[in-house]
């Protein structure tokens, strides 16, 4: 028969490394979505600012503002998520006011993103609805009260 260890305290460094490691590898993953979500709109931007010929201010501001999010993109792929988190903490710590007025504006934003895609979905599909076989019933009482009054 083997002895196997097993020291509650061991076990619990084992189970805090492998969630830690899991914790990583999910923190990885999302960096490299946002990254690439951050990159992908950055180039539909570009073309989308090609498309302003006759308003240079307009393609400009659809360059400049491409170029940010290009930049942003190679920032979270670069970034350590521990010191990004870091970096989000101390921020919220010396600013707290302007951290949760800044998390409530982006709530806001992606609300009425998510709200305005699901209106362009609905858009774009025709809601298919079952036909009446029963008319509707209206289960409302009948009024009476210009009998009450002499109103018949």
């Amino acid at each position: 028969m083997t002895a196997q260890n097993t020291n509650p305290k061991d076990v619990a460094q084992d189970v805090a490394a492998k969630a830690k490691a899991e914790a990583v590898n999910a923190a990885e993953h999302v960096k490299d979505t946002a990254a690439a979500t951050a990159e992908d709109q950055a180039a539909k931007l570009r073309e989308a600012g090609a498309a302003f010929d006759d308003n240079p201010y307009a393609r400009q501001a659809a360059e400049q503002i491409s170029d940010s999010l290009s930049h942003l993109a190679d920032n979270i792929r670069d970034a350590d998520f521990g010191t990004l988190h870091q970096d989000v903490s101390d921020f919220a710590r010396r600013n707290p006011l302007l951290f949760f007025g800044g998390a409530a504006a982006l709530g806001f934003v992606v609300g009425r993103v998510l709200k305005a895609s699901e209106r362009a979905e609905g858009a774009a599909q025709p809601v298919a609805r079952a036909p009446r076989t029963t008319p509707p019933v209206d289960h409302a009482p009948a009024y009476s009260g210009h009998a009450r009054w002499g109103h018949v």
